[in-house]
């Protein structure tokens, strides 16, 4: 759209010289409606950050096949950061945080389907929505996860290795999956699951 908008205008004032003035007018309106999306500036100031916290994590693609478990362990972890914070799964960067981007973006069905088939306590699943980027020329995928007053979220039934017990995400590091949450963690996510209880 803008590349186009400045071929004309080379082309036009190439043709029609006075016609400038109103060209610049029109670009001054173009300018005033562009956006840049919050969101993607959020992503880009965290993989330039080179370090991992409480509420993202990266990826270097996303989990391969018989590696459903890690997937729902990671989502459970950010999901139930003990800020409460809106959290991002943020897939197509190395652990030395190098940006290489996935071959392909994720379809955004297959997250949602996954989530809908596992045994969430209370049927309450963290609320998700997969977002396609690009960094410079590299495609990369982050499935943000919205902050919640549902919880701490948690199984019902011990799945695809992951266990009954809250998980959470201290720092850069997930609790593993064979251990729960520091009882402390765990009572701040009631505490605010509580707080917000009285929410729409």
């Amino acid at each position: 759209m803008v590349l186009l908008s400045v071929l004309c205008l080379i082309l036009t004032i190439y043709i029609i010289p006075e016609s400038w003035p109103l060209w610049l007018i029109y670009f001054y309106t173009i300018i005033q409606t562009l956006s840049v999306d919050t969101l993607n500036e959020l992503i880009v100031s965290l993989i330039n950050s080179k370090r991992e916290e409480s509420y993202y994590d990266f990826k270097e693609q996303w989990h391969g096949e018989g590696q459903s478990g890690d997937l729902l362990h990671d989502i459970l972890c950010l999901a139930n950061n003990v800020e409460n914070r809106d959290a991002y799964l943020i897939v197509g960067v190395k652990d030395n945080f190098d940006v290489i981007g996935v071959d392909e973006w994720r379809k955004t069905n297959e997250i949602y389907d996954f989530l809908r088939s596992q045994p969430f306590s209370g049927g309450h699943i963290p609320e998700v929505e997969l977002r396609r980027m690009y960094y410079k020329q590299f495609k990369i995928d982050v499935l943000l996860i919205r902050s919640s007053k549902d919880v701490p979220f948690f199984l019902n039934k011990v799945t695809r290795g992951v266990g009954l017990q809250v998980y959470t995400r201290v720092g850069d590091t997930n609790t593993p999956k064979n251990q729960a949450a520091d009882y402390n963690d765990v009572e701040r996510l009631w505490k605010i699951h509580f707080e917000r209880g009285q929410e729409i």
